[in-house]
C-alpha cells in the first residue's frame, strides 16, 4: 500500500518538506502537482517525475488517484484550502501555521471531522525529541522542576522582495507568526502546565507594517515564564534554553535538523557543580519523520495525534498576537 500524494503550490520548501524526504519515505508517491506559475511548474514536475501537471488547484483536489494533498501556500490562504481538500475528501498536510485563529481553526475542525480527513502538522520539536514533559512537578533526575524557559529565533530576510507574504500583514505575515510557531511547538513539547498570561511586543517597523522583530512571553500556571525574541533583521540563531532547579539546558541550533540528517544535542550545566553534560540525539531530519508519521496516519499504522494539539497551538498564536497588537495600539496612543 502506498499513499498518493498532490502538491498545490510551488513554494521552496517543497524540495526539503517532500521531495528529498521522498527517498527515505517508501509508500508515498507524489503523482500530481498545481500551480498558478505553470511554466515553473512544468520545471519542476520535470525534475520531481510528476506525471500530472495541473494549472488550478481544484484539479488536484479533485483527482480520484490522490489520497492526500500537501499546501506550502501563503499563510492567509491555508484555511481556505484545507477546508476545500477535506470537502474533496483528502488527507491534508499542510505547512505551519495551519490557520491564522481560532476562528478558522473551528471551521478546519468541523469540516474535517464530519468527512473524516486527516489535517495534520505534527510539533516540529516533537518529531526530534519526542513529546515528554518537563514542565511543573515533573522530575527528570537532577534537574528538577523547570522554571524559566527561552528561545531566540532570527534570520535575516531582505525588506524587499515584491509579492512575497512574510512582508504583507493581510496575508498572514510578519516574524512571530511565522517562526514563532517553532516556540509554541517547543513548549507543548516540553511543558505540562496551562498558560495565564500572554505579552508580546514589536515596533511593527517591517515592510507594510509588519512585525519585523518581536518579543513575546507566556507565564504558566506552574509559574514557568517562557520568553522569546524572534527577528528577520537579527543574525541567524536558532537556541532553546531551560532553566531547571538543578541545571541550566541549551539546545543550539534547533533549526539545523530541517535541512538535512543532524544530530540535536542538549547541553546541560549542574548548577551546583559546574559540571557540564552533552545529550545527542540520534541523526535524523524532521521533514523525514513528518512525511513517515503522515503517512503511517493515512494508511492507519499509527494513530494520529490529538486534534486538541493543533487547536491549542492555533490559541495560543492568536493569544500572543492579540497582545502584541494591544501592546502596540498602546504605545501609538491609539
Amino acid at each position: 500500500m502506498s499513499v498518493s500524494l498532490g502538491i498545490i503550490g510551488c513554494a521552496r520548501v517543497v524540495s526539503r518538506s517532500i521531495i528529498e524526504p521522498l527517498r527515505y519515505c517508501p509508500g508515498v508517491q507524489v503523482n500530481a502537482l498545481a500551480s498558478l506559475r505553470f511554466d515553473e511548474a512544468a520545471e519542476r514536475a520535470k525534475k520531481w517525475n510528476v506525471a500530472n501537471l495541473y494549472r488550478s488547484y481544484e484539479d488536484v483536489l479533485r483527482s480520484r488517484e490522490l489520497d492526500a494533498v500537501y499546501i506550502p501556500l501563503a499563510n492567509h490562504l491555508h484555511k481556505d484550502w484545507v477546508v476545500r481538500a477535506a470537502l474533496e475528501n483528502k488527507h491534508i498536510l499542510v505547512e505551519k501555521p495551519v490557520c491564522l485563529n481560532v476562528g478558522e481553526w473551528k471551521e478546519i475542525r468541523r469540516t474535517c471531522e464530519k468527512l473524516g480527513s486527516t489535517c495534520w502538522k505534527r510539533s516540529w520539536f516533537a518529531t526530534i525529541l519526542g513529546s515528554r514533559p518537563f514542565g511543573s512537578g515533573y522530575r527528570i533526575g537532577d534537574l528538577a522542576t523547570c522554571s524559566e524557559s527561552g528561545q531566540q529565533m532570527s534570520r535575516p530576510l531582505p525588506r524587499t522582495v515584491e509579492g512575497e507574504y512574510r512582508r504583507d500583514p493581510t496575508r498572514g505575515g510578519g516574524v512571530l507568526l511565522d517562526v514563532g510557531s517553532y516556540w509554541i511547538q517547543f513548549l507543548q513539547a516540553v511543558l505540562a502546565d496551562e498558560p495565564l498570561r500572554y505579552e508580546a511586543e514589536s515596533s511593527f517597523d517591517g515592510p507594510n507594517g509588519s512585525d519585523w522583530t518581536s518579543k513575546a512571553a507566556i507565564t504558566f500556571t506552574g509559574g514557568v515564564r517562557a520568553e522569546a525574541l524572534f527577528s528577520f533583521d537579527m543574525p541567524y540563531e536558532a537556541l532553546y534554553w531551560l532553566t531547571f532547579e538543578g541545571a541550566e539546558v541549551r539546545i543550539s541550533n534547533f533549526f539545523r535538523a530541517s535541512l538535512g540528517a543532524f544530530k540535536i544535542t542538549l547541553d546541560i550545566r549542574y548548577l551546583e557543580s559546574g559540571v557540564m553534560e552533552k545529550v545527542a540525539f540520534p541523526s535524523q531530519n524532521y521533514y523525514v519523520n513528518q512525511l513517515s508519521f503522515f503517512r503511517n496516519v493515512v494508511l492507519g499504522r499509527a494513530t494520529n495525534l490529538p486534534i486538541g494539539e493543533i487547536e491549542q497551538r492555533v490559541l495560543w498564536m492568536e493569544q500572543c498576537r492579540l497582545a502584541m497588537q494591544t501592546k502596540g495600539q498602546s504605545d501609538r496612543g491609539c
